[in-house]
């Protein structure tokens, strides 16, 4: 009785990993619309045609199966996003003194919090699949334990410093405060390319998940259970022989 629940529970966490990476790229798509809207609206171009646009590049880096030639991507798309938070920081500064709508606790976003600091460990799912990937895999907790750290201390504090100079006024996508300009707009371009060559990495293991196991056992491996039912069917015929 238990290597079934075993096995369903197994499918269970392979479900979720691939529906919880869905859904964090989706709003890699979200974000990409909604910083480019304002600049390609002129050319009569919505939200929906700039989703539909970025895909076919999205789409041909994900046909890349190997986390090694995914490396150069993410440096890219890590350096982007570090100029970015620069960038942010030093327009968010000036506005430190002059906020004065400070809440500390908001119970109405309470739940937009929640799931917002889900979203942020979004990487999660690439635990597996870096460890394999890795030369020394016996180094691979300090690794990850030190990257989660780092990870959980930079979006604290740089939530709460743009919090606390913007005050309650701050939109969700804090790029959307920024003052237009030619510096903000090569860095929303910045930030959005870096989300296209991000895209492939985080769909990684769902892909993993679709074609090495869930595809294998529908369309190329019959489940072990009947492989055992054959071989004990043939090994009757023979006996009878």
């Amino acid at each position: 009785h238990l290597i079934p629940a075993c096995r369903t529970g197994h499918v269970c966490v392979e479900m979720c990993v691939v529906l919880s990476q869905m859904g964090f790229c989706t709003m890699y798509l979200i974000f990409i619309s909604q910083n480019l809207e304002l600049y390609l609206k002129s050319s009569g171009l919505s939200a929906n045609d700039i989703v539909w646009l970025t895909l076919p590049m999205m789409v041909t880096l994900c046909w890349i199966g190997s986390l090694k030639l995914l490396t150069p991507f993410s440096v890219v798309a890590l350096t982007l996003i570090f100029l970015g938070l620069g960038y942010v920081i030093s327009e968010a500064a000036p506005l430190l003194q002059d906020a004065t709508t400070i809440e500390l606790y908001k119970p109405k976003t309470y739940s937009l919090f929640l799931g917002m600091a889900i979203y942020s460990f979004e990487g999660i799912a690439m635990a597996i699949p870096i460890e394999s990937s890795m030369k020394k895999p016996q180094f691979f907790p300090a690794v990850w334990l030190g990257g989660c750290t780092f990870v959980t201390l930079l979006y604290v504090s740089f939530g709460a410093f743009v919090y606390t100079c913007y005050g309650d006024a701050v939109p969700s996508i804090i790029t959307l405060a920024l003052p237009v300009g030619t510096k903000t707009t090569l860095v929303k371009i910045g930030l959005c390319f870096s989300l296209v060559l991000t895209y492939p990495l985080m769909m990684f293991p769902v892909f993993e998940i679709l074609e090495g196991h869930w595809g294998r056992a529908l369309f190329q491996q019959p489940p072990q259970q009947l492989i055992d039912e054959d071989e004990e069917e043939e090994e009757e015929e023979d006996v009878e022989w």
